[in-house]
């Protein structure tokens, strides 16, 4: 048992919160769906609503979500974990990790935006470019990606929960996901945009309390009284830190942290760029929103494990020494009960409640987009690919309800699974990075190289996951003479095999394409149209192609022309290359005027997978060879062949108008020198040159916590002020609607009450 007595809240005020805040979220978001549909016309029972919220999400409100999905249960238990057990490093390696990949994010979602501006998955972009091969691909490790991490999440949050209540993680674990299931059904991605700001508000104004309050109890005595505390722990040679300079708590030098972060940042990297819940909130934010939303997310979601991660881990380690609580055991830390442990011993029972609000704040705000995202994998990426193409909208919705519902349950069940197998949190944040990762950089080249050929970004993949499962159990058996839990949960097999499961995968994507590359046409990504709704003007074939890119909910300047949406859906020409062969380019225009000459009777979702599928599946596994013009000069003609140097591609018939891309390509140039100065000063600049014989001072340590907790209110301001204040013009709409209409119901209770009379 992780706390010295009997659990500190019954087992009622767990199965209260799980169950009771669950439904109440989802009272509120039918209430704020009616609430949308009446007095902003949003309607979360269509796909372009319920997938990807009429791509009209503000800079506000995507921070906002951004933040939350990063802000995982993980983040509260297990930064302070390595809090404990590495010191100063623990916490801030964790933020590191969380930061640079979501300004990674920032690139990929604006080229998104500017090369697949009508996109709803990454599974559909996969699909248009490498068929169906490289769908089902990258469908498996896409769910792969989503159960592990959305499992992960509630393993942790459940294994708290149990210990702070008493009651079973299993049934935690299967409870948690049932709140998650009524709201996110209801009210599909804008739901979770609309939660995701209420979890945050709530985890913050928490995360605040806790520490400040923390921070300041007698027992810790400030921050002063802190490192005063910790620098004494720290002179006791029983405490000696392995691997730490002097064996300190109070250095960045630490060679288990490091290790951490290596398997920490690369698991990071899978868990956003293979997550598709991301690329989503990423279609679904405004044209100008995407970029700016993504930087203020990367920047602040540093704080979290930054500021509680180091005032409660290091806290631990005191309130240890003068016997406030007793010793953590490993199967504690292991499970991430450090800081439940320390805030129930200083701040109370009623602080114990607030954790048990947070965890569950944090897990649901994250499963909820999880899944929103394998949802549309089912529906969109299984169901309306493989089982039903000529699927309606209501079908195709239906279909989302029942993806949510069975992904909430799997995920529970998966989470059980393995808290019976004696997985636990700490060896899953280690082995996480080689299950998840072999797909980041064949998928980040699938928008930003058009020469990753479709062998390539199909196999290496696959090649990937061997090679670092190969290392991973290897390396574990040379260490430790054994395969077994403990061996594979060491630091150094998972560093080895995240390692090679990441570089791996690039290398033999790199090399396979080389051999023989392709010449992708970015354009032909234009092809993909929006879903239309079971409206009346479907049957008007005029009105086909501005159906096709029309949104209720897209202003003026993100939308095209008709005449525009008309000639990229209908008549953009879908071959990729002038130098196809002869049977290739024969079959494609037989392709085209099947489509030209059939829209007329097609609706705008059978349009779309003809579309989709002619494009991507009418070559085979291998493209036409790479013709390179001999005009070149050979070193143009080498980077002509790597694609550095190639034909500028003409975005002039641009599907959001040609207005938009000089805005995109702004904000491409501002995402890219934002990811360059996030990973100089997070992974190399900051850390590096602490990372020497150097034992913190006091005032330097006092300035490193103090900003901490500043950076937690910085964040408070900008994910929870700041979207208000933007999103303040549909707020006085729904304020002015809300106002008239109780008018009319006094007036109209008024004259019934004057004619009884």
């Amino acid at each position: 048992m992780p706390f010295s007595e009997a659990p500190p809240l019954p087992q009622g005020a767990g199965y209260g919160i799980l169950v009771g805040v669950g439904a109440l979220f989802a009272v509120f978001i039918v209430f704020t769906l009616r609430v949308s549909l009446n007095y902003l016309g949003e309607r979360a029972n269509k796909s372009e609503m319920f997938m990807v919220a009429n791509r009209a999400v503000g800079v506000g409100l995507t921070a906002s979500a951004v933040f939350s999905s990063w802000m995982w249960a993980n983040e509260t238990l297990y930064g302070a974990v390595v809090g404990y057990n590495f010191g100063m490093s623990g916490p801030f390696w964790f933020a590191a990790g969380l930061s640079f990949h979501i300004a990674l994010m920032t690139v990929v979602g604006i080229q998104v935006k500017l090369k697949v501006p009508n996109g709803h998955t990454l599974l559909e972009i996969i699909k248009f470019r490498y068929g169906v091969p490289g769908h089902i691909v990258y469908m498996v490790f896409c769910l792969i990606n989503n159960i592990l991490s959305c499992s992960t999440m509630i393993l942790a949050a459940a294994g708290a929960i149990s210990a702070i209540t008493g009651m079973h993680a299993a049934a935690a674990s299967m409870l948690i996901p049932v709140g998650v299931i009524l709201y996110t059904a209801a009210g599909g991605l804008k739901a979770t945009f609309l939660t995701d700001y209420v979890h945050t508000t709530v985890a913050l104004i928490l995360l605040m309390y806790f520490c400040i309050g923390i921070l300041t109890n007698e027992h810790i005595g400030g921050v002063y009284g802190l490192y005063e505390k910790v620098l004494a722990y720290s002179d006791n040679a029983d405490h000696y830190i392995k691997g730490n300079y002097q064996g300190s708590l109070l250095t960045f030098k630490s060679q288990g942290g490091a290790l951490f972060s290596i398997c920490h940042n690369i698991a990071n990297l899978g868990l956003v760029i293979m997550d598709t819940a991301f690329w989503q909130k990423s279609m679904a934010a405004g044209l100008k929103a995407t970029v700016p939303g993504y930087m203020i997310g990367s920047v602040l979601i540093f704080c979290v494990p930054w500021a509680l991660g180091t005032i409660s881990g290091l806290g631990a380690r005191v309130l240890e020494e003068s016997g406030v609580i007793d010793p953590i055991s490993a199967h504690a830390l292991d499970v991430g009960n450090v800081f439940p442990i320390v805030t129930h011993a200083l701040l109370g029972k009623g602080a114990s409640v607030g954790i048990v609000l947070m965890l569950f704040m944090s897990v649901t705000s994250t499963v909820s987009a999880e899944m929103i995202a394998v949802s549309s994998i089912i529906s969109f990426d299984i169901f309306r690919t493989y089982i039903k193409p000529n699927a309606s909208d209501r079908v195709l919705i239906f279909v989302s309800h029942a993806g949510v519902v069975f992904f909430g349950l799997l995920s529970g069940a998966i989470a059980v699974a393995f808290y019976f197998g004696g997985i636990d949190l700490n060896w899953m944040s280690y082995f996480l990075g080689i299950a998840i990762t072999p797909g980041v950089f064949p998928v980040i080249l699938t928008i930003l190289w058009k020469r990753q050929s479709r062998l390539a970004a199909i196999v290496s993949p696959i090649l990937g996951l061997a090679t670092g499962l190969g290392v991973w159990l290897g390396t574990a058996q040379v260490y430790f003479g054994e395969i077994s839990v403990k061996s594979t949960g060491a630091p150094l097999p998972n560093v080895w095999g995240n390692i090679a499961t990441l570089m791996s995968s690039l290398l033999f994507s790199v090399i396979i394409t080389l051999v023989r590359p392709e010449d992708f046409d970015w354009l032909i990504f234009h092809n993909i149209s929006k879903v239309n709704e079971d409206d009346e003007s479907l049957q008007d074939p005029e009105a086909i192609g501005e159906n096709l890119t029309s949104s209720s909910f897209v202003s003026d300047s993100d939308s095209p022309s008709k005449n525009e949406a008309s000639k990229v859906i209908v008549n953009h020409d879908i071959t990729s290359s002038e130098n196809d062969s002869e049977h290739d380019s024969d079959h494609r225009d037989q392709t085209k005027q099947t489509l030209n000459s059939s829209t007329h009777s097609l609706s705008s979702v059978d349009y779309h997978v003809a579309v989709v599928n002619e494009a991507a599946t009418s070559n085979g596994l291998f493209q036409p060879r790479l013709v390179i013009p001999e005009h070149l000069s050979p070193f143009r003609k080498f980077l002509y062949y790597i694609g550095w140097d190639t034909t500028h591609t003409d975005y002039s018939s641009h599907p959001l108008g040609a207005d938009s891309i000089p805005i995109m390509l702004y904000w491409y140039k501002v995402a890219k020198i934002f990811a360059v100065v996030i990973c100089l000063i997070t992974w190399i600049v900051w850390p590096f040159s602490l990372y020497r014989h150097y034992i913190f001072s006091k005032s330097f340590f006092s300035g490193w916590v103090i900003v901490g907790i500043i950076w937690v209110f910085l964040a408070f301001v900008f994910v929870v002020i700041f979207p208000l204040y933007d999103g303040r013009k549909s707020l006085f709409r729904v304020y002015d609607g809300l106002r008239t209409d109780w008018k009319k119901w006094r007036h109209r209770k008024g004259v019934q009450t004057e004619g009884k009379e």
